[in-house]
């Protein structure tokens, strides 16, 4: 499962800029953000989420909680192994720039993620 960020009225546009996130990263990608992250679908103004998203970038808050995550591997009894990907430190703020992008082109639209 995943979560895909993009402009309301465009999510069918190819050309459109979109962020694609696994379920595991938005959910750590929602609270460095200051948005909820118990519902992985919503929508903002794209005005206001630029806002959000221009402080989380600020210099002196960028890189606070956004050290990086290791690959963690898991081994059960009955043999299943699952892998929940890492990311690497500054990932949360490339996000975050993405993001940024997507609600910038929205204009006055809201930005949506399902």
């Amino acid at each position: 499962m995943s979560v895909t960020f993009y402009a309301s009225g465009e999510a069918e546009a190819a050309e459109s800029p979109r962020l694609n996130l696994s379920n595991n990263q938005a959910r750590d990608f929602f609270p460095w953000l200051g948005l909820p992250a118990n519902d992985l679908c919503g929508s903002m103004w794209a005005e206001d989420l630029a806002e959000r998203v221009r402080r989380v970038l600020h210099p002196a808050v960028v890189a606070v909680g956004d050290a990086g995550k290791p690959t963690v591997t898991i081994s059960h009894a009955n043999g299943v192994t699952e892998t929940f990907a890492g990311r690497g430190p500054g990932t949360l703020a490339k996000w975050a720039r993405q993001l940024l992008l997507i609600a910038e082109t929205a204009g006055s639209r809201d930005v949506v993620w399902t």
